[in-house]
């Protein structure tokens, strides 16, 4: 039985890194492990989503965000740590995204699940049980509410347009910008995940399935030393993150936008460094199969859009991704064949030799023809909310459907865009079989909700959501 490892990265634009774009920074590390004889790159991968809690039932799951009653239901979902799980693997988890956080389901089938936020002893795997009854440890953050997500409660007790509402508003956003400016990252930065999820390698006996999630790339960027973001003052990217809150690159001069990519290239070098520290510490494991993907994109100004949550386009859903299977044989190095991130729960499945699941709608990379015709598929908000999107992706070509203006009513306007890497050109070119495509994929959606209740973030994830700039419409 061989190790697995899953790698996912947060906001990672293909184009960022040097073997998915001639004109990307050098990210040395991410280069070497694609160059390497073992290493397929799929060079057409997309996420499910424009942001990570519509992307991760796609990965983590093999499913689609719209069935099983949306994205943030995993009830009657299979789990890939579960897969690993009965079949008598270690399984650890290392994250600081509180969406996916202890109680929201994504801990399933893991012996050690590190979410940055909640003592991993709160999770009694089948290898790791203790005397204790498992129950959820207490907040790393405290019983007591952090500064941020205290205000944020008082300001949703208030009617919107009240003058108390509005005040704790502007100090929810200061408290913000002040931990910021004061350096505290609202995530486990990648030094410390890496050296945490290498800690459990060595200790744990194997084989040994690991997901780790990196947050660098993810907004606030923050200036890092040995990068070309180093000359960018704290001050300086904390002015950017403001101006940048509103989702609107008419918000930024061509100055900002500058610096703002290049905090951002800071970030995705520094990440690259520590994902160097961790290829080579694999190198101890049993023959590892190692996939690397990121949950979507950012976006600098296309199409009207910044950062990301946006409708499912280019930048925001073509993702890098490759696989390094040392001991599958020979494999190609390049599939241009379009790959979702649904496809990663059946690669990491068939790599270990172990049996898939019928309730999984992706094919493993390694069953893929190294260039054919597939449509994928993604999308942006609920069937219930507005907007909603769905989107059709045959590897040159998207089409996107609005399913709802935002004024609620049903729209289904569609629009055609010619894809490059992580561009979109709109075209008027009429595309009936993505558009039938669509038609399809929509009839056969199962969207009926599961059986467990949503889940309601604990106080330390509220806190390390508000720092991260999530929620600030529900205020």
């Amino acid at each position: 039985m061989r190790d697995v490892v899953l790698v996912t990265v947060d906001s990672l634009r293909a184009d960022t890194v040097g073997f998915m774009a001639d004109r990307a920074p050098d990210t040395p590390a991410l280069d070497s492990l694609a160059a390497h004889p073992a290493t397929t790159v799929a060079t057409r991968a997309f996420s499910v989503g424009s942001y990570t809690k519509m992307a991760f039932p796609g990965i983590l799951t093999g499913t689609s965000p719209r069935a099983y009653g949306g994205e943030e239901s995993l009830a009657g979902r299979p789990h890939v740590a579960e897969a690993f799980a009965d079949a008598d693997y270690r399984t650890g988890a290392f994250h600081s995204v509180g969406y996916l956080s202890l109680g929201t389901g994504y801990e399933r089938g893991f012996d050690h699940f590190d979410d940055g936020i909640h003592d991993p002893a709160a999770v009694a795997g089948r290898h790791d049980a203790d005397d204790g009854d498992g129950e959820e440890a207490t907040d790393a953050a405290g019983a007591a509410a952090g500064p941020v997500a205290r205000l944020k409660r008082l300001a949703r007790r208030l009617p919107d347009d009240s003058l108390p509402a509005r005040a704790l508003r502007r100090g929810y956003g200061e408290a913000r910008w002040l931990s910021m400016w004061a350096g505290s990252e609202p995530y486990t930065a990648a030094a410390e995940l890496t050296d945490r999820a290498l800690d459990w390698l060595g200790r744990a006996d194997g084989p040994h399935f690991c997901w780790l999630h990196y947050m660098d790339p993810h907004v606030p960027y923050l200036p890092r030393e040995g990068t070309v973001s180093e000359g960018v003052s704290r001050r300086r990217a904390v002015q950017l993150m403001r101006r940048s809150e509103g989702n609107d690159p008419d918000a930024m001069s061509d100055t900002d936008m500058r610096d703002f990519r290049r905090l951002y290239h800071g970030e995705t070098a520094y990440l690259d460094r520590h994902l160097g520290r961790l290829f080579e510490g694999l190198e101890a494991l049993d023959d590892p199969l190692v996939v690397l993907c990121s949950d979507h994109g950012d976006a600098f100004g296309e199409h009207g859009l910044l950062r990301h949550g946006g409708p499912p386009l280019g930048s925001l859903v073509h993702v890098p991704c490759l696989v390094h299977d040392r001991g599958g044989g020979e494999r190609p190095d390049e599939v241009r064949t379009p790959v979702s991130a649904v496809d990663l729960v059946p690669t990491l499945l068939d790599g270990a030799g172990l049996p898939g699941d019928d309730r999984l709608v992706g094919r493993s990379v390694f069953a893929l023809p190294a260039d054919g015709d597939r449509t994928v598929f993604a999308y942006r908000g609920n069937p219930e909310a507005t907007p909603y999107h769905v989107t059709a992706i045959d590897g040159d070509r998207q089409v996107v459907r609005r399913l709802f203006a935002p004024d609620g009513t049903r729209d289904g306007t569609e629009t055609g865009y010619r894809l490059g890497t992580s561009t979109a050109e709109r075209v008027d070119e009429p595309a009936p079989d993505l558009s039938a495509a669509i038609d399809d994929h929509l009839a056969d959606l199962d969207t009926t909700a599961g059986d467990d209740d949503r889940h309601e973030p604990s106080t330390a994830v509220e806190e390390r959501l508000a720092r991260l700039g999530y929620r600030d419409r529900d205020l």
